[in-house]
């Protein structure tokens, strides 16, 4: 029955759906810092590891949002103090732009805005012409790009030095998007040419060695045949970078570039997947690598990976305000989106399915509950019996065996008293021996001393009689004589009497052994008689030819000697 329940609850438990720790959610970054140990980290991860942390970062991107946040509010603060000295407002505005740049379209053109009426109220040409590149900039993220040409165009061969890093790469943005965004195959190649020729531009005056790599292997790749060779530069570069440097993640996202143009699919996701990394543990709203990784994952078939991403990547494309990148999103969306919810119905189904069944499961391990308390009422009650008849059972052994008991004990007192009989039987067969031959015997000297006064009175010599009459030497020899036959046979049916008697004494009373070896004292004549039985003190008294008050001395005397109590003595005495 216990097998049968542990095998319903196992099947129970896979009907429901179990999900192995492994596969569930992973807890937020609790701290900045736990994020910096992935970032730092990342090299030694494999790509489900570093898909596991980027799901925790995706589903809990807030704390990164809030920090970059942080920063422009306290560039704002900055910017208020500074609101008196027009230059320092200019260059702190600068400092809000860049902060805007991938965060909020709206703020970005209003620094840019806010910059260039500055950079006019100073009259300063330099900040004029970089106020003016800035606005190009942000014209390019709100996706304005004719608008962000004309800004650019008047500076065509006027740009100063220090601006020429800017203008640079505000152009390659500018074509790079144009390209994008052509319709036409000749415009598009036309942008992308220029673009390309902007960078080539770029590298003769950037100043940063990570920037230029960067730059110069895109410029390479444009070219299939530098492919391989871009890659390597830049994979050099990356591995010499430290986990925080802000480049990463434009070099991480040309790299799975230039290995998707390779056909290297699962290196490809790698590092986009380590390039959405960067980009939302640094509070980056405008990204591409993320929705790229979404892609490369709807393919792979993680369907449910590809949906948290590209949501999230809508998310922060709508609170950017890029509308080029929601026009991204808007084919592979909806495709994802159906297969999504395609999967979240098979798992609907799934669910009802294993409910139906849980249902039914359930009812039949009511009826088994059910079943199992009847047995077990019937089984309590065939142990109440059970313990019942062991009960009636115990009391009858236990009467038993008080009945056994009671038997030994009376057995006990047969054999005793068995004993006793023998004892006084052999006593009886060895005293009524010796006295026999003892009688017979005085009948013989009785005889002879019968003639011997015969023999005195027939010689007419009445003068003899007197003395032989009054002589008590007869009498006194006897008498030796009986208490002589009477010590020899005790001690023969009683050899260890004399040892026994000195065990109940003190040691100051015993009697000595040598003294005793041939004939009792009178003591030990009176406990010899008590050891026979014979407790009358007037009776021994007269055995003994004594008075009875010195019989009652002795064994008064005897009494408060022994080691046990008093009234035990003779009854020890008497016990074989």
């Amino acid at each position: 029955m216990k097998r049968l329940l542990a095998a319903l609850c196992i099947v129970s438990i896979i009907l429901m759906g179990f999900t192995p720790p492994s596969a569930r959610s992973l807890l937020p970054f609790q701290k900045k810092s736990e994020a910096e140990a992935v970032r730092a980290s990342w090299r030694q991860m494999s790509e489900e590891e570093l898909l596991d942390c980027l799901d925790c970062i995706v589903a809990h991107r807030a704390p990164f949002i809030q920090s970059r946040q942080q920063v422009i509010d306290s560039l704002v603060l900055q910017l208020r103090e500074a609101s008196a000295n027009d230059s320092l407002c200019y260059l702190v505005a600068t400092e809000l732009l860049y902060a805007h740049i991938g965060f909020s379209t709206r703020e970005l053109l209003r620094y840019a805005r806010l910059g260039k009426t500055l950079a006019d109220k100073v009259a300063n040409p330099r900040w004029q012409q970089q106020a003016a590149i800035h606005m190009a900039r942000a014209l390019i993220q709100d996706g304005q790009y004719e608008q962000a040409a004309q800004w650019l165009s008047p500076l065509m061969g006027v740009v100063y030095a220090e601006n020429l890093r800017d203008y640079y790469d505000t152009s390659i943005e500018l074509y790079g998007w144009k390209s994008e965004c052509s319709s036409s195959e000749q415009d598009r190649r036309r942008f992308l040419l220029k673009s390309q020729a902007y960078r080539d531009s770029l590298l003769m005056v950037e100043t940063d060695s990570v920037w230029r790599v960067h730059q110069g292997s895109l410029l390479m790749a444009a070219d299939s045949s530098h492919i391989r060779q871009s890659l390597c530069k830049e994979r050099e570069v990356l591995d010499a970078l430290p986990p925080n440097h802000p480049h990463i993640r434009h070099l991480t996202f040309s790299i799975a570039y230039l290995y998707e143009s390779l056909g290297q699919v699962d290196s490809s996701r790698y590092y986009s997947a380590v390039s959405a990394l960067y980009d939302l543990t640094e509070g980056v709203r405008e990204y591409v690598s993320l929705r790229n990784l979404a892609l490369d994952l709807f393919d792979k078939g993680d369907v449910e990976r590809a949906y948290h991403y590209l949501h999230c990547c809508v998310e922060d494309a709508n609170a950017c305000e890029v509308p080029l990148r929601m026009l991204q999103f808007s084919p592979d969306f909806p495709v994802i989106l159906d297969a999504y919810q395609q999967k979240i119905d098979a798992q609907g189904d799934t669910l009802r399915h294993r409910f139906l069944a849980s249902v039914l499961l359930s009812v039949l391990l009511v009826f088994m509950l059910g079943y199992v308390y009847v047995v077990t009422v019937r089984l309590r009650q065939s142990r109440q019996k059970l313990w019942n008849s062991k009960m009636e059972l115990e009391e009858n052994n236990r009467k038993l065996n008080q009945t056994l008991l009671n038997e030994q004990e009376a057995n006990r007192q047969l054999q005793e008293a068995n004993r006793q009989l023998r004892e006084a039987n052999r006593i009886k067969e060895a005293y009524i021996t010796r006295y026999m031959t003892e009688c017979s015997t005085f009948i013989d000297k009785m005889s002879a001393y019968r003639k011997n006064l015969l023999h005195i009175a027939q010689g007419a010599k009445p003068a003899q009689i007197l003395p032989a009459l009054r002589d008590t030497a007869v009498e006194e020899q006897e008498l030796n004589l009986f208490y002589t036959h009477f010590d020899q046979t005790f001690l023969q049916l009683f050899p260890h009497f004399i040892e026994e008697v000195n065990d109940l004494l003190q040691p100051e009373a015993r009697f000595a052994l040598h003294d005793v070896e041939l004939k009792l004292n009178t003591d030990l004549r009176v406990l010899a008689l008590v050891r026979l039985g014979i407790t009358d003190s007037t009776t021994i008294a007269s055995f003994l030819h004594c008075s009875v008050k010195t019989v009652y001395n002795c064994r008064a005397r005897l009494r408060s000697k022994a080691v046990c109590e008093r009234n035990d003595f003779e009854d020890l005495l008497r016990k074989p």
